[in-house]
């Protein structure tokens, strides 16, 4: 009788036997399957850069996501949960202090951008505000 571990090593040098007899065919599985299956991989994808970035699960993602209403809690354009890659912008990103890592909320990737390039200072943020109050009248803007 075989043990749990010893049906495992079987199985695997069972498959590495079959991969080396088939290797062109396993090739061309592999290229089909990973053409027909892009939202799949992406998905897989976003769940572990979601994971291994900010330690969220993908439920408390998710959960995020809803609470923001799908919407960028900043300028408050409408995200997607996985945009298409033409659509950068509308994918919903995870804000997060740069400090401490705890997540702050769900932006889109401009607003996201436009922090992080404030270096989360409510001191620059307040100043771009007012730089940008002080210019409004050069622009046309009230």
């Amino acid at each position: 009788m075989l043990t749990a571990d010893e049906k495992i090593l079987k199985r695997k040098q069972k498959q590495a036997e079959y991969y080396q007899k088939n290797k062109e065919k396993a090739r061309i599985n592999g290229a089909n399957w990973k053409k027909n299956n892009q939202d799949k991989i992406r998905l897989k994808n976003r769940k572990l850069q979601i994971k291994n970035s900010y330690g969220l699960s993908w439920e408390e993602y998710l959960s995020l996501y809803e609470k923001a209403n799908g919407h960028c809690e900043i300028c408050g354009t409408s995200l997607k949960i996985l945009a298409e890659k033409f659509e950068q912008n509308s994918t919903a990103c995870v804000d997060h202090c740069h400090t401490t890592g705890e997540v702050r909320g769900i932006l889109c990737r401009s607003c996201n951008v436009a922090l992080g390039h404030l270096k989360d200072n409510k001191v620059l943020a307040w100043n771009a505000y007012k730089y940008l109050e002080s210019k409004d009248a050069k622009c046309g803007r009230d």
